[in-house]
């Protein structure tokens, strides 16, 4: 339980950052 809550969370950090790097990217002016 604890390695796929792991391995979920390290992917789910990755997936979070890459997700906002391209909004951010993608929609220039719209800051957060």
């Amino acid at each position: 339980m604890w390695r796929l809550y792991y391995h979920f969370g390290r992917h789910a950090i990755i997936i979070t950052i890459a997700g906002g790097w391209v909004c951010t990217h993608r929609v220039p002016g719209a800051k957060e």
